[in-house]
């Protein structure tokens, strides 16, 4: 679904170049002189580069996981080397926009002048007052020069990433290493992620053939188009080929369904800029394709779109709240198995923590310029209709051996509060619920209970509250993930729906990362070096007219840990609560 929509640099003729660069010498000598195009080449080139390096780090992590090379319990964020390939990634971007935009002194400040003046944001199309933020989420720091220009990219592409890298991979259900079920989970998540590389380099060398005016554009244009069609024509085919039976088609009565496959019962309610919804029921492979697919359409081209504010608008759909699918979802009956007898496993949606740039909230309303968008043709999948799960049993592989309490992800405690309904787990959206996202865990797409939590909560003061997790002996926390509910109607967070909640996080190391759900909050971490205890403290809105709450009004689960980039299998072995003395409220600055 490639997209033409840009605003085009037409190359000068000889002529028009030769008398320009006259009326520079004359205004200018100075060879360190502002190069605007050369930092917005620089921007759009290490933005892409940091968005593929970060997919493709997760991406083998996942893979390691359904190797059995990495513990299952683990959120890849949290393990060490991709946490670091990430990391570094960041490093890098930061690093590059100031070389590159910075001025003489290669140092963003918009106080600088002469050689070390900045860039104009306006003449690198970045004066737009704040980051334009991404789904309703919380990257909406303030843009006064080109240091801010990194932070709002990496907090946006970093949310993006890690969304698309949790849709390929956070349901999948348990499989045998080696077994074809196994080969087929592999194969969504590492062929998208490839997809996700391939379309995001092609619109970022066309971008940058217009900037160079080399192409007076816009992209994708033909050469673009073609390179992109190729890699969803491969993406398609190593896909199916595991997926799709004997006959190694999508589409078919043979393929492995949903139920063996794992995989949320809904596609995100996205649009791509200017092309298809993404939202809709997923019953079958053909729509786990498809999903997928558009997904990561939507996430390129939003991605794209930050990357170069000078040529094109950043897209309204791209940061448009997403919803949760209303349409009632038949519940599929659970494949039959054969399974290791000494292995269990629980499969939950648990986002991953993201290393990120604390944005500071600021909007600004980003100036909209017409454009068009042409979605381009792409390689399509004809459903067919969907086999009934009945006996359908995995291919058989050896008997391995695991650890009688591994699991996929440890289902988070449900807060005593919580009612569950009847139906609540089962996939389907029943009377009295609000959503059922299959499972009833806390710090996914819907509560425990299955039902939302008010979003309204009037605030005249702030709670802060710490959380002891405690190392098992002989080992260290040098990384968590874990879920925190907390009392709805008494306090809470900014964000919702999984959105990154900036400036609430102390004592947990340098990259902490908060992510609200409404009625409960994920934190990850990491630490280096390691320590035996970590006492995070999570500063809350306390509504207008509650009483602080006592700790035990909270509830603290364990989703994973890392002991000096091992993981503590099982977490549960990290004790975590919330401790007194109970907090003290303080007035809102």
């Amino acid at each position: 679904m490639m997209r033409s929509f840009k605003r085009s640099r037409r190359p000068l003729g000889l002529g028009a170049q030769a008398v320009v660069l006259g009326l520079l010498a004359i205004v200018t000598a100075d060879p360190a002189a502002a190069d605007p195009v050369k930092c917005e080449r620089a921007i759009a080139k290490t933005a892409a580069k940091f968005a593929q390096t970060m997919m493709a780090a997760l991406a083998k992590c996942e893979e390691a996981k359904l190797k059995d090379d990495v513990p299952l319990g683990i959120a890849c964020a949290a393990e060490a080397k991709t946490a670091a390939a990430i990391g570094k990634a960041e490093s890098a971007l930061r690093a590059a926009i100031p070389k590159s935009c910075g001025g003489k002194n290669q140092t963003c400040a918009a106080g600088d002048a002469g050689a070390n003046a900045d860039d104009s944001l306006a003449d690198i199309g970045w004066s737009i007052g704040a980051c334009p933020n991404f789904e309703s989420g919380s990257c909406t720091n303030a843009i006064a020069d080109c240091d801010d220009i990194g932070s709002c990219i990496a907090c946006v592409f970093a949310v993006a990433v890690r969304q698309a890298s949790d849709l390929y991979n956070a349901a999948l259900a348990p499989s045998q290493p080696g077994s074809a079920l196994a080969k087929c989970q592999v194969a969504i998540g590492k062929e998208t992620a490839k997809f996700f590389a391939a379309k995001t380099k092609a619109l970022q060398k066309c971008e940058d053939q217009i900037l160079a005016a080399k192409i007076t554009g816009p992209c994708p244009d033909a050469k673009t188009q073609a390179s992109i069609a190729k890699a969803e024509t491969t993406k398609l085919k190593k896909i199916c080929g595991p997926c799709g039976g004997p006959d190694g088609a999508c589409g078919g009565g043979d393929d492995l369904t949903l139920a063996e496959i794992g995989f949320a019962h809904a596609c995100p309610a996205v649009t791509i800029p200017g092309g298809a919804a993404c939202g809709g029921p997923i019953t079958s492979l053909s729509d786990i394709v498809a999903c997928v697919d558009c997904v990561t359409e939507f996430k390129a081209d939003c991605l794209d779109a930050l990357a170069v504010p000078g040529l094109e608008p950043y897209p309204p759909a791209c940061n448009a709240a997403p919803t949760t699918p209303t349409a009632t979802v038949t519940a599929i009956p659970t494949a039959t198995r054969t399974a290791t007898p000494t292995a269990t496993a629980t499969v939950t949606a648990t986002p991953t923590a993201t290393l990120h740039a604390t944005p500071t909230p600021t909007p600004t309303p980003v100036p909209t310029t017409t454009s068009t968008r042409t979605p381009t043709p792409v390689v399509t999948i004809t459903p067919t209709s969907t086999p009934t799960a009945t006996s359908r049993t995995a291919t058989p592989t050896p008997t391995r051996t695991v650890t009688p309490t591994r699991t996929r992800t440890p289902t988070a405690t449900r807060t005593p509060t919580a009612t569950i309904t009847p139906g609540c787990g089962n996939g389907r959206v029943d009377p009295g619920e609000d959503c059922d996202d299959g499972n009833t865990a806390n710090c996914d797409d819907c509560p425990a209970g299955c039902k939302r939590a008010p979003t309204t909560c009037p605030t005249a003061s702030m709670l802060s509250q710490t959380f002891r997790l405690h190392a098992p002996p002989d080992a260290v926390l040098s990384g968590a993930v874990i879920c925190l509910t907390y009392p709805v109607g008494t306090l809470a967070l900014p964000g919702g729906t999984g959105a990154l909640v900036s400036g609430r996080v102390t004592g947990a190391g340098s990259f902490p990362l908060l992510n609200d759900f409404d009625n409960a909050a994920q934190l990850g971490f990491l630490l280096d070096p390691g320590v035996p205890e970590v006492d995070p403290v999570i500063k809350f809105d306390l509504c207008t007219g509650a009483t602080a709450p006592p700790p035990t009004a909270f509830n603290c689960t364990v989703n994973s840990a890392s002991n000096d980039g091992r993981a503590i299998d099982p977490p549960s072995l990290v004790e975590c609560a919330a401790v007194t003395p109970a907090p003290t409220p303080t007035q809102t600055p």
